[in-house]
């Protein structure tokens, strides 16, 4: 980011930046290398810096990555910037944060500009003579073959494949380590790590089935630690470890649930590790054992990939090199959280490593939505039903209730993130700790704008906002954020709107849902639904309201009115209720829809509306048919509505 385009925007971060600036420690002028240097990338999915002995963890088993950290340098605070794999890797391809180009949704499979693609850092390197190769996950979120980035991208995709004396990129993913491979019957499997040696996190219950699940967790990351020293001697038996720049880093945190997919430390914060041969280490300034205190991220690998490589880095790009970061007056690392699988959420956040600031902007939603894959692990079951029986504490109970509107930590002192600075029971911030939330603030909303974030435009509205643009400029969602057309000052200060979950912004809310534009429908939709979620003291259903149901066209919006006309009915005199026939009439009617994405907001919103137990029995046939019925088409990459259907069904069978 430009720093002088940000200060004259938000001149709150003036003096925060420039104490910063004068404080860091100066770094030499660093020279990349004048050849061309092989680069390999290690990446181990799912798993958090936390778990790796290089970061302080001492009963994990990893002497490689250890070893290898000795003689390289650590970046104590790296961050992938969305804590999911496919957004994280659509941020990595591109150099550019996920939310600027659409892709911030998972799988949500888009198209971007044709010159978007064209600046990815894997095709500059092909056209620079690289051999570029990926073994082999791609979930980069964008349409089409992925393979076509890559010289090769297969499961037999390696760099010994290229031609002699051709310089290589290479990607190599571990899989061993991801989620799925939690999903066993623990009580049937023998762990190496001993049980009860585990010490669990504060949110985690202290039972033998969650102890066991975090041994079987560190068993698969001294896996990663196997395969890592397996790879490192291959590429010495190659005779390539005098000229190959190594990264060793994970795709996210995890797996362990509130790690992947969640704004925490353990979902985002990954291992870092990048090792120079000796013969340029001093050109860029580092030294064996090095460890690095400046926040880095995702969105920086592509720049440093293509300074190492000697290309020139695209404007578009949003990130520096990892190893200019002290230079570039980037205080705060920027992080996103949109729809997980088949449910919607919207968060924003930034840390620099010792503190952490996030925005809820849909606070009246737990963090522990019911995702299938997260419950097909027996972990995330058990916390569930503990919870659900009242068998948790209040620290283990948050998980699954209403998120707070903002929470802010000091990472530092509270590694697991449990202690809200902002939750009411903590009383007034000390002097320090209000002027470093200040700025974080600033920096989240600075961005958030710098960036033309799009986490304000539902997905529903990616096909209309691109029909309706009167310029033929507007052929992509990436079009459209980047355009006058798309309101992110008007729908973030609805937005900040919503996570005040004030009762005087009631009219503001209702107001807005009357306006034309349909970004701002939403929120303010999104506003209703959350005031109407926690106050009990709304005494009518507004005329507003049942107007615009009856006219809205988009399924994200009627949904959150569903949920806010749902609440209020449960807390009406029987007179000013809506009745149930009329209810279910709107809800069946707006069913009616083939569309993938537009059922995933009704089905969200109908799973958190106050529906009656006959208005959801008689929608189990509906949740019947879109769970399980083959002939019911769907119109959509992923067919996500499904398992919420199936859920629902099941609950209200």
């Amino acid at each position: 980011m430009e720093y002088t385009r940000m200060v004259s925007k938000y001149p709150i971060l003036l003096t925060f930046l420039t104490v910063i600036f004068f404080n860091c420690t100066t770094k030499k002028e660093i020279q990349y290398p004048s050849e061309k240097p092989n680069i390999l990338w290690l990446v181990s999915e799912d798993n958090s810096a936390s778990t790796i002995g290089a970061y302080g963890n001492t009963l994990v088993k990893t002497p490689t990555i250890d070893s290898l950290a000795q003689a390289s340098v650590l970046f104590k605070f790296a961050y992938s910037n969305a804590p999911v794999c496919a957004i994280a890797r659509s941020t990595i391809l591109s150099g550019m944060y996920a939310g600027t180009n659409g892709t911030q949704h998972m799988r949500s499979r888009i198209d971007i500009p044709l010159q978007l693609e064209q600046s990815f850092f894997p095709l500059l390197l092909k056209e620079e003579g690289y051999y570029t190769t990926n073994n082999a996950k791609t979930d980069y979120n964008l349409t089409g073959d992925h393979a076509r980035f890559w010289s090769e991208s297969s499961p037999s995709a390696d760099y010994t494949n290229r031609e002699e004396g051709q310089p290589f990129f290479a990607i190599h993913n571990f899989h061993e380590s991801h989620e799925s491979r939690m999903h066993i019957d623990l009580a049937a499997h023998q762990t190496t790590t001993s049980a009860e040696k585990i010490t669990l996190p504060p949110y985690h219950p202290d039972t033998q089935h969650m102890k066991k699940s975090w041994a079987h967790y560190y068993d698969k990351i001294n896996e990663v630690d196997q395969w890592v020293k397996k790879e490192l001697e291959r590429l010495k038996a190659q005779g390539l470890e005098d000229n190959t720049i190594v990264f060793y880093y994970a795709d996210h945190g995890g797996v362990l649930p509130r790690s992947k997919r969640f704004m925490y430390d353990t979902g985002t914060r990954v291992p870092m590790i990048v090792h120079v041969p000796d013969r340029w280490k001093s050109e860029l300034g580092l030294e064996s054992g090095m460890t690095l205190d400046e926040p880095v991220s995702f969105v920086d690998l592509a720049p440093t990939v293509l300074a190492l490589a000697g290309i020139e880095i695209p404007e578009v790009y949003q990130g520096a090199s990892i190893f200019e970061t002290s230079t570039q007056n980037r205080d705060w690392i920027y992080l996103y959280r949109d729809r997980m699988d088949e449910w919607y959420d919207a968060k924003r956040g930034v840390t620099n490593g010792q503190f952490r600031y996030v925005k809820n902007f849909m606070p009246h939603r737990p963090n522990g939505q019911h995702l299938t894959f997260l419950f097909k692990a027996q972990s995330t079951q058990e916390w569930y039903e503990l919870w659900k029986n009242g068998m948790t504490n209040e620290i283990q109970s948050q998980f699954w209730e209403p998120v707070p509107s903002e929470q802010f930590f000091v990472t530092a002192e509270d590694p697991w993130e449990v202690e809200n600075l902002l939750a009411p029971m903590n009383g007034s911030l000390e002097a320090d700790k209000m002027e470093m939330l200040a700025f974080a603030k600033s920096a989240l909303d600075g961005y958030i704008l710098e960036y033309r974030d799009g986490t304000f435009l539902p997905e529903d509205m990616f096909g209309y906002v691109i029909k309706k643009s009167d310029t033929d400029a507007i052929e992509t969602v990436y079009d459209y954020l980047q355009s006058d057309e798309y309101p992110i000052e008007y729908a973030l200060e609805v937005a900040n709107k919503v996570i005040e979950m004030d009762l005087q912004n009631w009219s503001y809310f209702l107001d807005r849902i009357q306006v034309t534009e349909p970004v701002i429908r939403y929120w303010a939709a999104v506003g209703l639904a959350s005031l109407s979620s926690k106050y009990t003291t709304i005494n009518e259903m507004p005329d507003v309201l049942i107007d615009r149901v009856k006219e809205e066209p988009f399924s994200s919006v009627k949904a959150s009115l569903f949920e806010a006309m749902s609440h209020i009915n449960t807390h009406l005199a029987s007179e000013k209720r809506i009745s149930e026939s009329q209810m279910q009439e709107w809800i069946n009617v707006a069913l009616e829809t083939n569309d993938d994405i537009g059922l995933l907001y009704l089905l969200n919103g109908l799973h958190y509306a106050k529906l009656s137990e006959a208005i959801q029995k008689k929608l189990v046939p509906k949740m019947y048919e879109v769970a399980f019925d083959e002939n019911y088409e769907l119109i959509g990459p992923e067919g996500y509505s499904r398992r919420i259907a199936a859920y629902l069904y099941e609950i209200w069978g």
